[in-house]
């Protein structure tokens, strides 16, 4: 550690114009962050937090995602797509037109049948209003697994701006869906198996699965019925689930909410909700943002399996590891060009050393001055003359 002289007289250059007290105050900054001190300790554990945790800031103290805005809000579409946002979402991928963005809710309740089955099922890719895109069993329902259409099974729609009829010269695309429910009949009566499953391709799901088959795929999971609300999302599995289409109708149902073992007249209150961008002449387009880096991080770090946790700690632990993958991404960009610009000194000093140097001299002493450190780490020899540039740390 320095004594005040002894730093002043290190940076005399650079202090050259301060006054005393600047001075002062740059010798305790500098005290401040050598070892030993408390701000030094409080540095080192946020240091370590930042290890154990990558999205950690320890200015904010919390959790900083490395997310753009965009990519923040796609990141919820896809797993928290309940919750409230800012602005509607869009896909920040490298098509970023203008488009026309609108949310669709769909609310109401199933009932578990006589053959002690009830369930929720969702056809996300409908963007209209006269179509259904919610399938649901009532009081009448018999079957003994999942069949659709059947009897006692009933649909509905959405509250879409958009009918069939106004769709003839527009596309669309899915950002997010998710369908949640909560059991809310008699707690006396709260039995069964929940079987959460979204089809790994979203392709439709066959009639006649239960939950021994729903179980087989890797994306589906289980719970106990419970007044919780629990619930699963929409994931894009293929390339053509992020690129405007025009609907063509029946759509697939590929999410649900599968009930086996309740009891006979109970209800679950159920919540769909939808996001679409539009392109086409029927509405007013709002611009629409790119971000490939933060798309892929996000993707990359969706479940495999659908959570039984709230919502929201999905969407925090999903922001987690999308701020690590963040931050992977871009170690390799900074790398590689670190990497460019060593090669480009080096080719700049090979330059420099010809007999074509000589010119290239004369440039170089006048943008950066022929004494400063950064001049001389290229290789340069050091020549009186010329302005003097001082380092900037």
């Amino acid at each position: 550690m320095y004594t005040y002289n002894q730093f002043v007289q290190k940076h005399a250059t650079k202090f050259n114009k301060l006054s005393k007290a600047e001075k002062k105050k740059r010798y305790d900054d500098y005290l401040s962050t050598s070892p030993g001190t408390p701000i030094r300790k409080t540095a080192n554990l946020s240091s370590m937090r930042r290890q154990a945790n990558p999205g950690f800031n320890p200015r904010k103290g919390a959790l900083s995602t490395l997310l753009s805005p965009c990519a923040s809000h796609y990141l919820k579409a896809l797993t928290n797509p309940w919750g409230k946002f800012s602005e509607l979402p869009c896909i920040p991928d490298t098509i970023s037109l203008p488009s026309y963005k609108f949310k669709c809710v769909t609310r109401g309740s199933f009932t578990v049948g006589s053959g002690l089955v009830g369930y929720v099922g969702v056809a996300p890719f409908v963007p209209v209003n006269d179509q259904p895109c919610v399938v649901y069993t009532g009081g009448t329902y018999a079957g003994t697994n999942f069949q659709y259409p059947a009897a006692g099974v009933f649909t509905a729609v959405n509250d879409s701006p958009f009918t069939t009829a106004d769709i003839g010269n527009m596309e669309f695309r899915l950002v997010g869906c998710g369908v949640q429910a909560s059991y809310f009949s008699s707690e006396v009566f709260r039995a069964g198996l929940v079987v959460l499953h979204r089809d790994p391709l979203n392709q439709a799901i066959p009639s006649g699965s239960n939950s021994a088959s729903l179980l087989a795929y890797r994306t589906s999971t289980q719970a106990h019925a419970t007044s919780d609300l629990m619930g699963i999302c929409y994931q894009p599995s293929l390339q053509d689930q992020l690129s405007y289409v025009h609907p063509v109708f029946p759509q697939a149902v590929t999410l649900l909410f599968y009930v086996e073992g309740g009891n006979s007249d109970t209800s679950w209150s159920y919540e769909v909700v939808q996001f679409f961008e539009a392109i086409g002449n029927r509405q007013s387009p709002t611009a629409s943002h790119a971000d490939p880096v933060g798309m892929g991080a996000v993707l990359s770090s969706l479940p495999v399996k659908n959570s039984t946790a709230p919502p929201v700690v999905t969407q925090a632990l999903v922001t987690q590891q999308a701020a690590v993958n963040v931050r992977k991404s871009f170690s390799g960009v900074i790398q590689d060009f670190i990497g460019g610009v060593g090669a480009g000194i080096k080719a700049a000093s090979q330059i420099y050393n010809s007999d074509f140097g000589g010119g290239m001299k004369t440039i170089m002493q006048g943008a950066y001055g022929s004494n400063t450190p950064a001049y001389q780490s290229m290789g340069y020899p050091a020549i009186t003359g010329g302005p003097i540039i001082e380092e900037i740390d």
